[in-house]
């Protein structure tokens, strides 16, 4: 279906009137999307006489005209008296629709999605969810409340804290919305910006109380939900399951879809209750709240002990994964109707490789999931992709002999009859592997798959032989490179506009970052910028008010979609690709839909994640060159910056949370420069593309040529207010340098 009104990315109120009841018209739908973790409010008002109008909320796939409502969030009806509904949403695409229940009518439909005031209402917590937020001086917590409608033990974890954060949870007996005397069930009161967490055994049923709450210190938040249902204990039925993907989306095409049965196993006594099914996409095979929702159904279990059921679920192409390598994960019974003897054999996994997809893709995909899984900072990243494609391209080429080595000169003898796949098989086996170690078994399970794939024979063995050498070679030459020690101390300078630590603890990262050894770039002082504006000057003034008024948590001068560009593009949780390996994602899109062969594949990822690497050492040395303050610091210490059009608020929070290390040079800019200039080179100056978010599932942005990207990306972070304009500026400069460098002397 096509929303009768789409609304967009929503930020603010909204306000539609509407005649419901005639023939013509039994139903109006809206759809919308959220850029980041609201409180939705919805209200049916104006209807008269007999009259009933039904409002129900759901999410939804995407927002156009094959908009699917795929989980039912809440249902009222109202008649002459306005009826509400309120709710906590994370970020993603929604679908409200108003039906005529009972006679025809006028009606008025309020819509406001805010920030986290008040109680957030999460409504019966029966599957994994996550919300973000931000507690500070001015607004020192936050309280979410749910229900458990069965005995369920329940994890919480409060991660990316920047300062000292505590987590209480209480049962709320009475129902009053306030945590009382004697109503705690667990609390978690860390040290510092460590992560919190919380395991809770055996809560009944009822209604409960989470609360965020600030110890020291601003801080931005991400709180996850995972609640598991107990058995009953007079229960013997037990719901199992099998999953089988029938079609993948093809990610060529135009709104592709896919399909996937689910058979549903009764194993002991006969019920006929109805269970849900629900599919997700995920970076592995185990259910969390990243996971993204693609489609539910209802089945209706068999009235016979040992029957089955099968359903077939529809999807769209997944956004928060990369297509060459990721799961599908189906839950049967999410909303834990049935109580059974092991709630804990209802989730079933199932690998996925895009159609059209080919090794270097499929590895690509199973190095970003690995980035992710292992939570690697946005500089160790992009050097840890150089490594492995930089590996990957000379197995390949070595083979096919038609381009410069990067470092590894295959003999020809060892290349002779030996396959190309196989080679970038264990090339990018062995150093995922070097590199991430706890991975293993993981990396091992891809390399089944990708050998599968290949003949078995001499070529296939020759391949892997001149993969392992080419891998051991390349970890070699990296062995040293400076990586391993940059994490070393730093001492903040006193100079006026000297960077300081943003978060309580004094903790920055990769201070010697500058000093890694690059993989293109002769000398990282080479691509050093000019630096930024005089501290208290003039366009020191103008930047910085202008990342005030739009960076600001609360800033009104910001659109919505502004607000979905600075989330669209942060990648900066742990839990992310990442913002080097987003440009990876992209080009992975962008390679499966032109067909790009093998040894292409493996030059264009080789190219793009050296320039990345080197564009990130050559940041980190302008970062920890100029040491410039960040505007969070700058702006709350604006009254003694020395320049009366600068206007200090010592309780002004980004949108964003800030990264730990210095403003100037953006990183993301940089990054994003280097890359966009790799994939200009690649597929022209005027590429039409759309990219996905992982920040914000279903999500699709638009751009006419890779620059126009790498500018949003850049202005970004002035949106989400942690960096300055000439940071950002400067940035896409050096990047776009880098990428030159690159493309006019490695790889060809």
């Amino acid at each position: 279906m096509t929303p009768e009104v789409n609304l967009g990315s929503l930020q603010n109120s909204v306000a539609y009137t509407s005649i419901l009841g005639s023939a013509t018209n039994l139903s109006d739908s809206y759809g919308f999307s959220l850029s980041r973790t609201q409180n939705l409010r919805g209200a049916l008002s104006g209807i008269s006489g007999d009259a009933i109008v039904g409002l129900r909320l759901s999410r939804a796939s995407q927002i156009d005209s094959n908009t699917v409502a795929i989980q039912d969030l809440g249902y009222i009806e109202a008649d002459r008296n306005s009826q509400a509904l309120n709710r906590v949403l994370s970020p993603g695409n929604y679908l409200l629709e108003t039906t005529a229940v009972r006679g025809s009518t006028a009606y008025r439909f309020d819509i406001t999605a805010d920030g986290l005031t008040g109680l957030a209402n999460i409504g019966v917590l029966n599957d994994a969810q996550a919300f973000s937020g931000q507690v500070s001086r001015t607004d020192s917590s936050d309280l979410y409340s749910f229900s458990l409608n069965t005995t369920s033990d329940l994890s919480l974890t409060l991660g990316g804290l920047n300062a000292d954060t505590d987590l209480i949870v209480a049962q709320d007996f009475n129902g009053n919305g306030v945590i009382d005397t004697g109503e705690e069930v667990g609390r978690s009161q860390r040290f510092s910006n460590f992560e919190e967490r919380l395991q809770l055994s055996g809560l009944v049923a009822g209604n409960y109380l989470t609360e965020v709450s600030q110890f020291a210190g601003d801080t931005h938040y991400r709180l996850a939900f995972s609640p598991t249902a107990l058995a009953n204990p007079l229960a013997n039925q037990d719901l199992t399951g099998q999953l089988r993907v029938i079609q993948a989306p093809d990610s060529r095409l135009q709104n592709a879809s896919g399909q996937a049965e689910v058979q549903v196993f009764n194993r002991n006594p006969a019920s006929n209750r109805p269970v849900t099914v629900r599919l997700y996409a995920s970076t592995n095979d185990s259910y969390d709240s990243n996971d993204e929702l693609l489609a539910s159904r209802t089945v209706l279990l068999p009235p016979t002990s040992g029957g089955s059921a099968s359903t077939t679920l529809e999807f769209g192409a997944p956004t928060g994964i990369a297509p060459g390598s990721y799961h599908l994960i189906a839950r049967i019974d999410s909303d834990n109707a049935v109580a059974e003897t092991d709630e804990t054999n209802n989730n079933l996994s199932a690998h996925v490789s895009a159609p059209g997809t080919n090794v270097i893709l499929d590895w690509n995909a199973t190095l970003l999931n690995a980035i992710q899984a292992d939570g690697t900072a946005p500089p160790l990243a992009a050097r840890n992709a150089a490594i492995v494609h930089a590996a990957v391209y000379d197995a390949v080429n070595g083979i096919a002999r038609q381009y410069d080595p990067y470092l590894v000169n295959v003999a020809a003898s060892s290349a002779d009859n030996a396959s190309a796949e196989a080679a970038a098989v264990q090339a990018a086996f062995q150093t995922l592997s070097d590199l991430y170690p706890n991975q293993r078994e993981s990396f091992l399970a891809q390399r089944i798959r990708s050998l599968a794939e290949i003949a078995d024979g001499t070529a296939e063995a020759r391949g892997i032989a001149v993969g392992q050498l080419v891998a051991d070679r390349m970890l070699e030459s990296r062995r040293n490179d400076g990586a391993e020690g940059a994490q070393n101390r730093y001492i903040p300078g006193t100079a006026p506009g000297d960077y300081q630590p943003t978060r309580p603890d004094g903790f920055v990262l990769a201070a010697g970052w500058r000093d890694v050894e690059s993989f293109a770039i002769p000398s990282v002082n080479d691509f050093l910028p000019d630096g930024p504006p005089v501290f208290g000057g003039a366009q020191y003034a103008a930047e910085l008010n202008q990342v005030q008024q739009f960076g600001g948590l609360n800033s009104t001068a910001r659109t919505a979609d502004q607000s979905e560009v600075a989330f669209f593009w942060a990648y900066d949780r742990p839990d992310t690709f990442r913002p080097p390996a987003q440009w990876n994602q992209i080009a992975q899109t962008v390679a499966l839909n032109e067909g790009t062969s093998v040894l292409e594949s493996a030059r264009l990822f080789a190219a793009l994640n050296v320039a990345q690497a080197d564009a990130g050492i050559a940041a980190w040395n302008a970062k920890f060159t100029f040491n410039q303050l960040r505007p969070i610091t700058a702006v709350r210490q604006a009254d003694s910056d020395g320049n009366f059009q600068t206007l200090g608020n010592p309780d002004w929070q980004s949108l964003l949370s800030t990264p730990p290390f210095p403003d100037y040079i953006s990183g993301h800019s940089t990054f994003g420069a280097a890359a966009a200039g790799v994939l200009s080179y690649f597929y022209g100056d005027d590429y039409q593309f759309s990219a996905s978010s992982q920040e914000i599932p279903g999500r699709f942005r638009q751009f006419s040529s890779f620059q126009q990207a790498a500018a949003e990306n850049g202005v970004s972070r002035i949106f989400g207010g942690i960096h300055v304009q000439s940071a950002n500026l400067d940035g896409l400069l050096v990047g776009a340098a880098v990428a030159d460098y690159v493309t006019g002397n490695l790889f060809g």
